[in-house]
């Protein structure tokens, strides 16, 4: 994961002509809206050459007056919504356990078990903090298997457990 570039401070970006609405989350430029959204939906300024910086952490800048965290949770998962109640401050994990099911069954922390010549024989469920990834166990139904996850995943990361 690569570093941020640093913010500029509070009084720079005023400078900038810049400022944040926390209600909207829009950034604006002498009361003009200012910034693009990206293909993967993040919303970023330009501050001179060469000097892109992303919404969220600016907004976090303006709001703390501090640096932003590594990572900066998008509440609803909408990385293009940076009202300041949407964002908060994350872990890489919990970061990562806010997110949508990434499996092919269409259950998150549920994996497809096949053996005997490519015959679908059950399914496991797993969970993921950090680095460590923990078994839960095998289960005959992909609802069985979810379900063990969803516990886990409650117990586990609490507010920024996310289901599906």
């Amino acid at each position: 994961m690569r570093k941020a570039k640093p913010t500029p401070s509070i009084a720079e970006l005023e400078a900038w002509g810049l400022a944040y609405d926390p209600t909207t989350g829009v950034i604006t430029k002498h009361g003009h809206p200012v910034g693009y959204r990206r293909r993967d939906g993040y919303t970023t300024i330009s501050l001179g050459y060469n000097n892109r910086f992303l919404v969220h952490r600016v907004a976090w800048k303006f709001m703390t007056g501090c640096e932003a965290p590594d990572d900066v949770d998008h509440h609803d998962l909408d990385p293009s919504n940076n009202r300041w109640g949407n964002l908060r401050s994350a872990t890489y994990s919990q970061s990562r356990q806010n997110s949508r099911a990434r499996s092919r069954t269409g259950f998150k922390g549920v994996t497809r078990v096949l053996r005997n010549k490519g015959k679908l024989v059950y399914f496991s469920a797993q969970i993921q903090h950090g680095r460590e990834r923990r078994h839960l166990g095998y289960f005959k139904t992909p609802e069985e298997a979810h379900a063990a996850y969803c516990a886990a995943a409650d117990k586990e990361f609490g507010e920024f457990s996310r289901h599906g």
